[in-house]
């Protein structure tokens, strides 16, 4: 059949329904990283940048493939707005548009299990995606089915479960998605005698670890603990941040290799690609320019990472191929077991809205003829399972020790208990280590090597200034609630002193700087409010990850200025602390500091503005009837707004901080001046600086516009909010 593949991405879906036999006629992607992939792998395809472009479909589709995007369907994603209000979900409906100029004999959908779920955060909740889809189909008379189906079940270790509608005018979809169906009760041990493998349900009904039992880990993850014999579900984000840590105890004499980092070409054949398939997706090639003769294959290597988490799975669409090749020979026969919906849209708060599995081949009923059932597996047919240490090939790149370390913490700090293979090769060692030891330092004896937290610490033998108490000085942030209980903690800035009998950890850069806090320590607030507390009535977080978080945070109008001034104070004195790894005084960056003065363009100051012109008109028209009528009593001469109006201006915000040394700043005050430079701006999340050019200035907002080198844009910067370095 010939099929039109629209929401391309790099090729998954028209990947597998080529290898089944059927012929891809067109695609449509906008993306210009998936467009190269695209060309290199199908040459002879007419490619159309942008599905709002396309008028009308090919006379001679059979087949219309769209795998549209998840991001405003997606539970990871908090905001989740939503077909009906998302701006990337919503094209979905230029598919529909074009099924009503022509309609074609069979539709396939792709999305995430988010699909079937409310939008309970909504007011009022919006109804979930999969309603608005079967709606339109039915609308247009088509029979549609859909089942959620995992990728592991096809054999390869990912688990990655995925929602599939297959949509007809004249076939049974039913028989396509519905028809093969597999519960195994161990009958896979004889079907795949030779392999010595069982299906992906038994292995993980008997999980056994032995000496190829891997780990899969993403730094990034706190909700869960690290996979075993299994990656999972790889995204757009966790590529670059997934480590697999192997249980090398007794069979690996090289430890650094005990953990790697993902390397994406085990990522291509973790979703059915060969290797190599998206190594033309960076960097991108522009006919009027030259091409690089070199460039970093570190940013090639994230970009990669990065369109394979947008991609579907070529086995499970090789199957669908499969079934569409001889739609009529397998049948459904559980039909009469569904149960028929009982409203439009079921579902409650606390339930998925939508079973895992429905169909509706009355579409003149509507919502009438619909049916759900419970007993269809994410399984449609038996395959031998390979665990994901036998799977994977390669893996060089050694994760970093100090992301790792923090990691360790982060998920003992959530109460999950680790394998001793995991934590060892975390943190690159055969010797066992005690989990204990995540705790406080006081936990760990001196013969334990290495140290978590600190690689390089003092040796016992060594002498301590204990005469220079600056020392032991720690810039933190500290949860703390300014009013006692009853009101919300907020991060604020802390120093930490020297206490009787403490020890205090001194590292020697920024990046052994996660030095463990003892019960003996006490902080000080910084600010004028000069409060002291104890370790044991409050969390600390390290400065230079919490940092970007502290500045965005809500602060009560009372203690805004003293916050303001205190995480001044802080950064001036950590950057003192780390004047080797911050180089902010760079010359010809920092402009002339002189007294803060209001932008006059931004949001703050046209509403500032404009409440001073409505007191002035106000002052006025009082003045005028005073002067026409002396004799009435007129109210006071209305006072007219004070400078503390422009206090938010963001020109006046980055004013002050470039006065403590803060270079986010400092380029902030450059305004339109500042496009064109390079910068490295802190992600956070990553504990990494990444390279990119500034590309615009919006005066409205005073933010700046940033695109990074491995083309991916951040269209609204606050740079007084960032850890930024000029470069």
């Amino acid at each position: 059949m010939k099929v039109v593949s629209l929401f391309s991405g790099i090729g998954g879906i028209d990947l597998g329904l080529v290898n089944a036999g059927h012929e891809i006629i067109l695609q449509v992607e906008n993306n210009p990283h998936c467009i190269q992939v695209l060309k290199k792998n199908f040459p002879a395809t007419a490619i159309v940048l942008d599905i709002v472009t396309l008028q009308s479909l090919p006379e001679e589709t059979d087949i219309v493939v769209a795998g549209f995007p998840c991001q405003d369907l997606s539970t990871e994603n908090q905001n989740r707005a939503g077909i009906e209000k998302g701006l990337r979900s919503s094209l979905v409906s230029h598919v529909f548009r074009l099924l009503r100029s022509k309609k074609v004999p069979w539709v396939i959908f792709e999305n995430v299990p988010g699909l079937l779920n409310w939008h309970w955060n909504q007011t009022p909740p919006q109804q979930p995606g999969i309603a608005y889809i079967t709606r339109e189909l039915e609308q247009l008379d088509y029979r549609w089915a859909y089942r959620v189906v995992d990728l592991a079940s096809f054999g390869i270790p990912h688990s990655r479960s995925r929602v599939f509608i297959v949509a007809s005018i004249h076939g049974d979809p039913r028989d396509i998605l519905l028809s093969q169906d597999i519960h195994c009760q161990g009958q896979c041990s004889n079907m795949f005698p030779s392999k010595s493998n069982e299906c992906y349900t038994c292995s993980c009904q008997q999980p056994s670890i032995d000496s190829n039992t891997v780990a899969c880990v993403d730094l990034g993850e706190k909700r869960h603990p690290p996979y075993l014999n299994i990656l999972h579900c790889l995204t757009t984000a966790n590529g670059r941040r997934t480590c697999i840590v192997r249980n090398a105890y007794n069979n690996i004499n090289d430890t650094k290799k005990s953990c790697t980092m993902l390397d994406v070409r085990d990522a291509e054949r973790l979703f059915g690609f060969p290797e190599g398939w998206t190594e033309s997706c960076y960097p991108i090639i522009n006919p009027d320019k030259p091409a690089a003769s070199k460039f970093d294959c570190k940013i090639q290597t994230q970009k990669r990472l990065s369109v394979l988490g947008n991609s579907c799975a070529v086995p499970i669409f090789f199957w669908i191929g499969q079934q569409l090749n001889e739609p009529y020979i397998s049948k459904f026969m559980m039909a009469s077991i569904g149960r028929p919906f009982v409203a439009e849209c079921p579902g409650f708060r606390d339930t998925s809205a939508w079973p895992c599995c429905a169909w509706n081949v009355s579409p003149q009923l509507f919502w009438k003829g619909r049916y759900g059932i419970s007993g269809i597996s994410s399984s449609p047919k038996l395959y031998p399972y390979i665990k994901l240490g036998d799977f994977l090939r390669y893996g060089d790149d050694i994760p970093n020790s100090t992301i790792c370390k923090k990691f360790l913490m982060r998920l003992k700090k959530q109460g999950f208990e680790l394998l001793d293979f995991v934590v060892n090769g975390m943190l690159r060692t055969h010797k066992p280590v005690v989990q204990e030891r995540l705790g406080s330092s006081s936990d760990v004896s001196e013969s334990d090597e290495p140290q978590i937290y600190c690689e390089n610490q003092n040796d016992n033998n060594s002498p301590t200034n204990d005469s220079n108490e600056s020392e032991g000085e720690k810039i933190m942030f500290a949860s703390y609630s300014l009013y006692g209980n009853m009101s919300p903690k907020v991060l604020w800035p802390v120093i930490s002193v020297r206490s009787k009998g403490a020890t205090i950890l001194k590292c020697d850069s920024i990046k052994d700087s996660y030095t463990p806090i003892t019960s003996d320590h006490q902080f000080v607030i910084m600010g004028s409010d000069q409060i002291l507390i104890s370790s044991k009535e409050t969390e600390c977080q390290e400065f230079f990850s919490s940092y970007g978080r502290a500045r965005s945070q809500l602060i009560c109008s009372s203690q805004k200025e003293n916050y303001i001034v205190s995480i001044d104070q802080a950064l001036s004195k950590f950057r003192a602390q780390n004047l080797d790894y911050f180089d902010i005084f760079e010359q010809g960056t920092t402009p002339s500091l002189k007294k803060a003065q209001p932008c006059g363009n931004c949001k703050v100051c046209i509403k500032a503005n404009k409440r001073v012109l409505d007191a002035k008109t106000k002052n006025l028209q009082t003045s005028l009837r005073l002067q026409t009528n002396p004799m009435r009593k007129e109210q006071q001469v209305t006072k007219e707004p004070s400078r503390s109006l422009y206090d938010s201006c963001p020109l006046i915000l980055s004013t002050r901080l470039a006065h403590q040394g803060h270079q986010g700043a400092a380029i902030a005050l450059l305004q339109a001046r500042a496009v064109g430079k390079r910068v490295k701006i802190l992600w956070s999340h990553d504990n990494e600086f990444f390279g990119g050019t500034i590309t615009n200035f919006d005066p409205l907002s005073f933010t700046h516009s940033v695109l990074y080198d491995d083309a991916d844009e951040d269209p609204g910067l606050q740079m007084w909010r960032e850890i930024i370095i000029s470069i």
